[in-house]
Order: C-alpha cells, then sequence, then structure tokens
C-alpha cells in the first residue's frame, strides 16, 4: 500500500514537472520575444538609416528599463544628426544665395572690360568693382568656413584675461577705423578658446563701427557677472560692444544673430552677414549665448561665456 501511494506521488510530481517545464519555457520563450522585438526595431532603424541615410526612424522610447533608453539614446542621436543636417543644407542655400550677386557682378564687369569698348576711365572703376567683389568673397569664404566648423575644435583649451584680449582687439580697431575704442572692466581669467573669443570681439567691434558715425567712440564693457531676468547670474561673464550708431530696431533684435541676416539698413554697406552668427557660435562654444542690451544713444551689442 505504501509503495503503491509512492508510486502515485511520483508519477503525479512527474506530469506536474513536465507541465511546469513546458509552462515555463513557453513563459520564458515570449518573453525573450517581447524584449528582443524593441531590439529588433533597433537593430533595423539602424541598418535602415547606415543603407538609406534616411534619419526619420520610428523608434519605441515607451519602452521601459534599459531598452528604453537605448531607443531613447537613438532617437536622440537621430534628432540631433537631423538637426546637423538642416543647418548644414540652410548653410549651403545661404551661401548659394549670397555668392550669386558678387559672381553675378565679376562676370558682368569681365565681359565689360573683354569689350574693349571702355574709356580708361570706366575701365578703372570697373577693374575696382571687381577688386572690391573679390575681396567680398574671400571674407565671405573665410567667415563661411569658420562658421561651418561650429566650434574652435583645432584650437586648445586654455587659460586667458578676458580684458587683455578685449584689449587687443579693440587697438587693433582703433587703428584700423580710426576712432576711439575703449575697454572697461575687472580683470578675470576664463578658461576657452582665445582665437576665437578675439574673432568674436572683433566682429562685434567691425559691426559697431559700420552702423557708428565717423570718429564717434566706440565702448567695450567687460563684467564677471551676467544680467539675467530680476537680478544677475554670478557663474557667467559678459562682453558688450556700444556704439552711437542708430541703434537697432524691436523686428531685428532677435534676428540679427542669424546667418546671411542683414537689416535694410546694411545691404548697401560691405558685409556677408555672418559676423554676428559666428559671434552667436563662439557664445555658445564658452557656454554662453549673444544678446542685445538697452542702449537710447546707438546699440549695445555682446554676449555671455560661462567660467
Amino acid at each position: 500500500e505504501s509503495d503503491a501511494t509512492l508510486a502515485a506521488v511520483r508519477d503525479r510530481l512527474s506530469v506536474i514537472g513536465i507541465v511546469v517545464t513546458l509552462l515555463a519555457a513557453v513563459l520564458g520563450w515570449f518573453a525573450a520575444v517581447r524584449l528582443a522585438r524593441p531590439l529588433g526595431r533597433l537593430s533595423d532603424a539602424a541598418r535602415r538609416v547606415a543603407a538609406t541615410g534616411e534619419l526619420d526612424a520610428d523608434l519605441d522610447t515607451a519602452a521601459r528599463g534599459e531598452v528604453g533608453e537605448v531607443a531613447g539614446s537613438f532617437s536622440t542621436m537621430l534628432e540631433a544628426l537631423r538637426r546637423s543636417r538642416q543647418q548644414q543644407q540652410q548653410l549651403i542655400v545661404d551661401a548659394g544665395h549670397e555668392i550669386k550677386t558678387p559672381l553675378t557682378t565679376l562676370r558682368a564687369n569681365a565681359d565689360l572690360l573683354a569689350s574693349g569698348k571702355l574709356s580708361p576711365e570706366h575701365q578703372q572703376r570697373a577693374l575696382a568693382r571687381i577688386s572690391s567683389e573679390v575681396d567680398e568673397l574671400t571674407s565671405l569664404t573665410a567667415e563661411l568656413l569658420e562658421l561651418a566648423a561650429e566650434t574652435p575644435v583645432d584650437e586648445p583649451v586654455s587659460s586667458f584675461d578676458v580684458v587683455e584680449a578685449a584689449e587687443i582687439a579693440a587697438a587693433r580697431a582703433a587703428e584700423r577705423f580710426d576712432r576711439p575704442v575703449t575697454v572697461a572692466g575687472p580683470r578675470y581669467r576664463i578658461r576657452g578658446h582665445p582665437s576665437a573669443f578675439d574673432r568674436a570681439v572683433t566682429n562685434l567691434l567691425v559691426n559697431a563701427h559700420k552702423f557708428s558715425p565717423p570718429e564717434s567712440p566706440i565702448e567695450v564693457v567687460v563684467s564677471d557677472v551676467a544680467r539675467v531676468a530680476g537680478g544677475f547670474d554670478t557663474t557667467r561673464g559678459s562682453i558688450v560692444v556700444s556704439d552711437r550708431g542708430s541703434g537697432i530696431s524691436d523686428d531685428d533684435r532677435d534676428r540679427i544673430f542669424q546667418r546671411f541676416f542683414r537689416s535694410p539698413d546694411a545691404r548697401t554697406l560691405p558685409g556677408s552677414g555672418l559676423g554676428l552668427a559666428i559671434v552667436a557660435a563662439t557664445a555658445a562654444a564658452h557656454g554662453g549665448k549673444p544678446f542685445v542690451a538697452p542702449n537710447d544713444d546707438g546699440a549695445s551689442v555682446g554676449f555671455t561665456f560661462s567660467f
């Protein structure tokens, strides 16, 4: 009787063990399939992006756990790539539009010179126009190359005195433009890209000279705090260049740092419309942003930077 009872228990446990094993295998297979499905879609999306170059992959970023984190990171990367591609395409379109005008002028003047029908006076005028347009193209090309890099990756980060950097740029501008340029502010050092910083300050000075009356002063003010809404940000510094020109209209305040933007007053003046865009890129590379400060006597343009 005991042997019969143990045999019955053994048979039942065997059946239960087989059923539980099969059930566990089925549940494990479903769990593995469910876990691998997002990874499979992620893998398919990566292969599709690599094969077609299309960056609009549909990813399930709502998945839980590590798979969801990987999908979210991949989606963020694709969004950054889409934004970068759009910026590159817009830069190419804008650059092509800006290059058309000087090229058209160069061709027209070259054809006039080749015709042999111009008087010596008009020949000199055409040559001067060609030289001016070549200088414009040279400046545009240099600024495009600098702006396309977005950040001065080739220049090592080093420590430099902000006021000293501003004074060097101001002295160069004063000699070049033959007008007084003053620099004021406390001396302190930051870590950044000195050459890029110098180019940004120089662009601000060139912009101030362009829109200022002759021989009027240009003021450069360096601060070790950045003014924000309701107070000051002590983790950022700022540099502001002020002139005595006609000022900046309210409609242009939010657009002057865009690539190739030129206000109606500036379209007859030399320039590519990239100077302030380079200032914005330099500010971003130093953890800051450009801004237009209130100024009743002219314009005050500058940028902040992080310590």
